[in-house]
């Protein structure tokens, strides 16, 4: 008998500059997905509108930059010590629909 293959552990980034409630919503979509050993991290590029605060309030994990450089520098900032097996990006404004994660590892393996 075969055991079921587990995906790899993920961790989901997602930068947000001044759009907290779109962020919210992107989170919400994709929190319910995760699973042990998997993390999301909001990366909070220097809003300044309390962005981070309402975000830290929703229970996320948020990584605050100093300055805002850009979506490729929140990504890596919100990459910086991680310790999943893949790296999942999802915009601000984008809703994860149910099984996005197992669906991405399908994709993934079919093309080996």
């Amino acid at each position: 008998m075969t055991q079921p293959v587990r995906r790899p552990s993920a961790r989901v980034v997602i930068v947000n500059w001044r759009q907290a409630e779109l962020t919210i919503r992107a989170a919400r979509s994709i929190r319910e997905q995760l699973g042990d050993g998997d993390g999301l991290v909001v990366v909070d590029n220097a809003s300044g509108d309390g962005s981070a605060e309402r975000l830290r309030r929703e229970g996320l994990t948020v990584v605050e930059s100093s300055e805002n450089r850009g979506f490729g520098a929140g990504v890596n900032l919100g990459a910086r010590g991680m310790v999943e097996d893949v790296l999942v990006l999802l915009n601000n404004d984008a809703v994860a629909e149910a099984g996005f994660l197992e669906r991405s590892e399908e994709r993934r393996v079919g093309k080996e």
